[in-house]
């Protein structure tokens, strides 16, 4: 009965959604952790309402919270015996202080070891990386040095270009002829001396 109550809720809560996880409650139910979250969980809801369950966990009698003096009684009894065990423990470490420091000499070699390793490994890649920039660098300046001999070079063929053509004799040569002539010499003098 309380299960279809919380399968009806679920349903109205998530808007028609079904509970979809009944097998593993059916699995998980009986273990220890959950039968008494369960069995925790049924008890409030049994005293939140309103039936004659709650008039019996009313009669139940729950135990009194502990007073001042035997709380402060307790306090006092576990610092003694705090202090106690700190007595002998105060003998027993004063035997194994030097096998302490042993080993904190030990770990402190083995952390200078594992520092200078690191130093070693960042000593590594720093140059690895100053090897990059410069092979990065190298590789960047011959492309320039390509682009710039490329650029002189077809500076050069318009140069001869341009000298041939102003060698060329103009008098034979029909009007349509002449006028295309004339436009590729001004088109390659403002290529080539733009500044005039």
């Amino acid at each position: 009965m309380w299960i279809d109550k919380a399968h009806k809720f679920y349903e109205e809560e998530n808007k028609g959604v079904h509970f979809v996880f009944m097998d593993v409650w059916n699995m998980v139910r009986n273990e220890a952790k959950w039968f008494s979250y369960n069995d925790h969980s049924n008890k409030r809801k049994e005293m939140d309402s309103s039936n004659p369950i709650v008039d019996e966990a009313k009669d139940l009698e729950l135990p009194r919270p502990i007073g001042q003096k035997a709380a402060k009684k307790v306090a006092y009894d576990a610092t003694d015996k705090v202090a106690k065990k700190g007595a002998k423990k105060a003998a027993y470490d004063a035997t194994d202080k030097v096998s302490r420091l042993d080993e904190l000499d030990r770990f402190e070699k083995i952390q200078n070891g594992c520092h200078a390793n690191r130093m070693k490994v960042l000593e590594m890649q720093q140059k690895i990386s100053n090897d990059k920039i410069e092979a990065s660098k190298l590789s960047l300046q011959a492309a320039k040095d390509e682009k710039e001999a490329r650029l002189l070079e077809k500076e050069s063929k318009m140069l001869e270009t341009y000298a041939c053509l102003l060698k060329q004799d103009m008098s034979a040569m029909h009007d349509e002829i002449r006028a295309e002539h004339i436009a590729a010499l001004k088109s390659l003098r403002k290529k080539l001396f733009p500044d005039s």
